[in-house]
């Protein structure tokens, strides 16, 4: 066994609850981006603060906390997703009379 740490990274529940969908894929979710933010994620040093923000967090919310050194990578991957899929098109605006 290694040194690091075996606690699973929470980069993928702050991804669901931020509303980052991994299939919708942009230039700022490529496969580097999401592997420098795994990386980060395992790495972190804040995992025990994270799991305690998590469990009193709402199941969604707009950012990830100021403590996580994916916060700008979460950002950028929420903002380059652009607009989520209306869901069986029952938000589209009525058609003009």
């Amino acid at each position: 066994m290694t040194g690091k740490s075996t606690h699973a990274p929470y980069l993928f529940e702050l991804m669901q609850r931020l509303g980052v969908d991994p299939s919708r894929r942009s230039i700022a979710q490529s496969e580097l981006t999401f592997l420098t933010a795994l990386n980060q994620c395992r790495n972190c040093k804040s995992k025990e603060q994270c799991r305690a923000w998590l469990d009193q967090a709402p199941m969604s919310f707009a950012f990830a906390p100021g403590f996580c050194p994916n916060k700008d990578l979460l950002f950028e991957m929420q903002f380059d997703q652009g607009e989520p899929p209306l869901l069986g098109g029952a938000l589209e605006p009525d058609p003009p009379q």
